[in-house]
C-alpha cells in the first residue's frame, strides 16, 4: 500500500498526529496539543491567522547559563521524535518558549532541521511545536514565570527514507520577557524585540528505533452498522533490546528459563493516543482513543483490535496511532500464582506515529451483511421444511387422533420454532463476532453487547418453550401407546374419524 505522507500531506499528517485526546471515539479536527512533563496531552484550539519564525540571535551567546538539549530520540517508519529539555539557569532569567496569540502574535516554538535521503538529497523543514500550557498563551522557562525548566516533544513527520541532520537543528521563536504591573499585579508579555534561537546539545546516548522492539501489520477489518473494528498484528521482538536497557537482566535469566519470571510488554495507558485513518481516496480522519487502559502483549504475535464509531470499513486503506507508549518490565510469579513487578525493571519508550498497513488489500468482514444472509437462509430453509412437513403429516396422520395435523397449532409451532432457531443461531453468530471480528482490545462500549443481551434472553424463553413442548410430545406419545396397547383404536366409534 502507498503512504500519503509526502509534500503537503506531511504537514497535514503532523497536525492530525498531534490533535489527540478530545473524547471517546470522537473525530478530531483543527486542534493543538499540549504536552506536560508527565507526557499527558490535552487540546486547545487557537486561531492561526499568521505566524512568524524569528531566528533572532543565539541564546547561548546572549545567556550562557541557559541550556537546551535533546534528551530522547525515537524513530518509526513515519516519524522521528525528540524530547527537548530547557533549563533557564540563573534564577533571574525567564524566556517564553513560543507565543501562541492571534494574528501576528501567533509565533509558535518551531523546530527547524534538514533531512537527507538515501541518495544524498537534502531538504530544509520546520515543524511547529504544540503548546504545553492550558492556562497561558505561552510556554516558559524561568523561575519568575513559575518553573526554571521546560520539557516538550518535537514530533517530526520524517519517514524512514529520510535522516535528520542533527547538526542543522535550530529551535526558534524563543522570546525575552517584560512585565506590566499597571493592573496591580505583574503581567508578563513576550519581548518580540528580543528573539532567540537555540542549537540544542545532544543529551542522549541511545536512539530507540521501533523495529528493534516490535513490528506491526494491518490484517483485517470488521464492520457492524456504523462501527468498524481495525484488526492488526503486533509482533514482539523487544527481548534483545531490553537486555541492553536493563543492566540487571542477567540476574533473572534462570527465573525466565523456568517460567517464574517473564518480560511483560504492553501499550500502556493510551489516554493520550489517537488513531489517524487514511482512506483509499487519499483523505484522512483522526479518531481519539481516550482510555487509561493498557493493551497487554503476552505473545510473540498478538492480535489487537480497535473499535471506531462512524467509520466506513470499505474506505479504509491504512492507519497509524500517535503517541504510543511501549512499556517493558520484568514480572515475577510466586508459588501461589501472584504476580509482582521487579523493582526498577520498567522501561518506557514513546513512539510518535506507529503505522499499521498491508501490502495487499485488507479483507473486510461485514457482520451486518452476514447476519442478514443467515437470517434469510434460515427463513427460506425453515419455510421449505415446514411446507414439506405439513403435507407429509397431513396425509400420513389424517386418521390418527393423536398426531393429526391441526392447522392453527401447526402454524403457531412453526412460527415459534422458526423464530427461536433464528434468534439462537444469530445470537451464537453475534457472540462469535463479539469475541473475534468486533472485539476491542480496550474497554469501551461495544455495539453488539445489547443484541447479545436481548437475544440471549429470548433464547432462554425459547428453551423454556422447548422443554414444555417436548414434555407434551412425550406425554401424548405415552397416551397414544397406551391407547394402542388397549386396542381402543380398533373400535370404530372411538377412532376419531368420520
Amino acid at each position: 500500500m502507498k503512504n500519503h505522507f509526502t509534500g503537503k500531506m506531511l504537514s497535514l499528517a503532523l497536525l492530525a498526529a498531534c490533535a489527540i485526546g478530545i473524547g471517546n471515539g470522537a473525530k478530531l479536527t483543527n486542534s493543538d496539543v499540549v504536552v506536560n512533563d508527565d507526557d499527558k496531552i490535552q487540546t486547545k484550539t487557537v486561531q492561526k491567522e499568521s505566524a512568524a519564525n524569528d531566528m533572532g540571535v543565539n541564546i547561548a551567546d546572549e545567556d550562557p547559563e541557559v541550556t537546551v538539549s535533546l534528551k530522547e530520540s525515537t524513530i518509526t517508519s513515519l516519524s522521528h521524535s525528540y524530547k527537548i529539555y530547557v533549563n533557564s539557569g540563573n534564577i533571574n532569567n525567564a524566556y517564553m518558549m513560543g507565543y501562541y496569540g492571534e494574528g501576528e502574535e501567533y509565533r509558535p516554538l518551531t523546530f527547524n532541521y534538514d533531512v537527507q535521503d538515501k541518495d544524498g538529497n537534502i531538504e530544509s523543514r520546520s515543524t511547529e511545536l504544540v503548546k504545553q500550557s492550558i492556562i497561558t498563551t505561552y510556554d516558559f522557562a524561568g523561575e519568575k514565570l513559575g518553573a526554571s525548566t521546560f520539557n516538550t516533544y518535537a514530533d517530526l513527520p520524517v519517514t524512514e527514507d529520510w535522516t535528520v541532520l542533527e547538526d542543522t537543528i535550530k529551535i526558534t521563536n524563543i522570546f525575552g520577557v517584560y512585565s506590566d504591573d499597571s493592573e496591580g499585579y505583574n503581567k508578563y508579555y513576550p519581548d518580540f524585540n528580543k528573539a532567540y534561537y537555540a542549537t540544542p546539545e545532544i543529551g542522549y546516548y541511545r536512539v530507540y528505533n521501533m523495529k528493534d522492539y516490535f513490528s506491526t501489520s494491518f490484517i483485517s477489518k470488521s464492520s457492524f452498522n456504523n462501527y468498524t473494528s481495525l484488526n492488526v498484528n503486533v509482533h514482539n521482538q523487544a527481548l534483545e533490546s531490553y537486555k541492553k536497557l536493563y543492566s540487571s537482566y542477567k540476574n533473572y535469566e534462570d527465573d525466565i528459563a523456568n517460567g517464574t519470571c517473564y518480560l511483560n510488554l504492553q501499550f500502556a495507558a493510551m489516554v493520550d493516543s489517537a488513531i489517524h485513518v487514511t482512506f483509499k481516496d487519499g483523505s484522512s480522519e483522526l479518531y481519539d482513543i481516550s482510555t487509561s487502559d493498557s493493551i497487554y502483549l503476552k505473545k510473540d504475535d498478538n492480535t489487537v483490535r480497535f473499535l471506531i464509531k462512524d467509520l466506513d470499513a470499505s474506505k479504509v486503506e491504512s492507519f497509524y496511532i500517535t503517541n504510543l507508549n511501549y512499556r517493558m518490565k520484568l514480572t515475577k510469579i510466586d508459588e501461589d500464582g501472584y504476580e509482582s513487578d521487579v523493582s526498577r525493571s520498567t522501561k518506557n519508550v514513546r513512539f510518535t506515529m506507529v503505522n499499521f498497513t498491508s501490502e495487499q488489500e485488507v479483507s473486510t468482514y461485514n457482520v451486518t451483511a452476514t447476519l442478514w444472509i443467515v437470517f434469510f437462509v434460515i427463513a427460506i430453509g425453515m419455510a421449505v421444511i415446514d411446507v414439506l412437513l405439513y403435507f407429509y403429516r397431513k396425509n400420513k396422520y389424517k386418521n390418527d387422533e393423536f398426531r393429526r395435523v391441526n392447522n392453527r397449532t401447526f402454524i403457531k409451532n412453526a412460527l415459534i420454532f422458526w423464530g427461536g432457531i433464528e434468534i439462537l443461531v444469530l445470537d451464537l453468530l453475534i457472540i462469535a463476532s463479539r469475541a473475534w471480528g468486533m472485539s476491542n482490545s480496550i474497554t469501551i462500549f461495544n455495539p453488539l453487547d445489547v443484541y447479545i443481551i436481548w437475544f440471549t434472553l429470548i433464547v432462554l424463553f425459547f428453551i423454556g418453550y422447548l422443554v414444555v413442548f417436548f414434555k407434551n410430545v412425550i406425554n401424548n406419545r405415552k397416551e397414544r401407546l397406551k391407547v394402542e396397547k388397549l386396542g381402543l383404536n380398533n373400535v370404530d366409534e372411538d377412532d376419531g374419524t368420520n
